[in-house]
């Protein structure tokens, strides 16, 4: 059926683009259709989470394992290639995504539907239109983005990310709505639950948990430059007894690029979690990372943050630009800190306090203040949809 509908993808989108479209039908998706996650997973979770709902919510997925997670509390789902899942690619009106149209059958997407992009972070890397190097991929997105990925409405959290979207996705300022990721909501961990996550990963009292979250390299082609970097973490592994654990938690597209590097026991390799992500880092005392947008949400905890960039110049020249300079990131992020080694950052993690405060979230130049933040995007969208 993959094979089928790409074949007919032309014909695919003009049928999509003149079938009739329903208001009640919203549909979600996420990385490509593998991953049941991020912001679009949390704001189809509050959908399906309101009373008297008049609206139809599925999720559609290309991996089948995620099906069991899905409907285990009642939410419905569909698999982008089956017939089901074709109609309600057809019929829906609104489409809700963290990446683009590839979370569906990209071309049953069209300008006819209300498409809302959440994104997945506060962009430090050059995305979309700006991450390209020459003329012909710029055109090509241009033309991704009147068409396939002409977003109706892109959250954003700040005054400072707008322009960012505006060129990313080429877009005018009134599709901007003013908004936090719905995924932050889930870094409000309560003490119990904290507990649970420490416990899980058998801390200590008094030892601090470090949540370590380097960004993807070239989205995952090529050789992993960290590598090299978490060796030489796991050899300081006696610099950190008793005072701190490190928890690596590799982006998706490094799924395989780390493979045969034993963990320790004070430095955790984990690629998958038993519970949300940004559950995970609410309980935790410190960020480690180096050019990722987690930098921007974790701000909001009031936590210490250590920024590692120790392939700066190679990353920033034949990976990715940045919107961004860090002198700008090191002025404006609360709680910020750069290091250049990995002494220092061993160093850094294990004297940072252990983290005691309840409630006490930041304000940021990069979000909004804490909030609900998936409330007000659904409740955005129900007056868009019903005006």
């Amino acid at each position: 059926m993959k094979i089928i509908t790409l074949l007919l993808s032309p014909m695919l989108f003009l049928i999509s683009y003149l079938y009739p479209k329903r208001n009640d039908l919203w549909i979600y998706g996420a990385w490509f259709g593998e991953r049941y996650s991020d912001n679009s997973k949390d704001l189809f979770e509050y959908a399906n989470s309101v009373e008297n709902n008049q609206i139809k919510h599925y999720w559609i997925y290309k991996n089948h394992s995620l099906k069991e997670s899905i409907e285990i509390n009642g939410n419905n789902c569909a698999y982008a290639y089956s017939i089901n899942g074709i109609l309600l690619q057809l019929r829906a009106k609104v489409f809700i995504t963290c990446v683009n149209s590839s979370d569906f059958i990209p071309f049953l997407v069209t300008p006819k539907n209300y498409f809302v992009q959440l994104w997945h972070g506060s962009p430090i890397k050059h995305i979309g239109i700006d991450s390209r190097n020459n003329t012909f991929r710029k055109t090509i997105d241009k033309l991704r983005f009147k068409t396939l990925d002409n977003y109706s409405m892109v959250i954003s959290p700040s005054k400072t990310v707008d322009k960012i979207y505006q060129s990313a996705f080429a877009l005018g300022k009134n599709r901007i709505f003013r908004g936090g990721y719905p995924r932050n909501e889930n870094l409000r961990v309560s003490p119990e639950r904290r507990k649970v996550i420490r416990d899980y990963f058998g801390l200590e009292d008094g030892e601090k948990m470090a949540a370590y979250l380097p960004t993807h390299r070239n989205e995952g082609k090529g050789k992993n430059p960290f590598r090299t970097v978490l060796k030489q973490i796991i050899a300081k592994n006696d610099d950190l007894k008793n005072k701190a654990k490190i928890i690596i938690k590799p982006h998706f597209y490094e799924r395989d690029s780390l493979n045969g590097i034993p963990e320790s026991t004070n430095v955790l390799i984990r690629y998958d979690l038993p519970f949300d992500l940004y559950e995970f880092l609410g309980a935790t005392d410190l960020l480690i990372t180096d050019y990722s947008s987690v930098i921007f949400d974790y701000e909001l905890l009031n936590k210490k943050i250590i920024v590692f960039p120790f392939d700066f110049e190679k990353y920033t020249t034949e990976d990715r630009g940045l919107y961004f300079q860090f002198d700008f990131i090191y002025k404006n992020v609360n709680n910020i800190e750069k290091v250049e080694s990995i002494d220092s950052l061993i160093e850094v993690s294990t004297k940072t306090e252990l983290y005691t405060k309840k409630d006490e979230f930041g304000i940021s130049l990069f979000n909004v203040p804490m909030g609900e933040y998936s409330k007000n995007i659904y409740d955005k969208l129900q007056q868009e949809i019903n005006t």
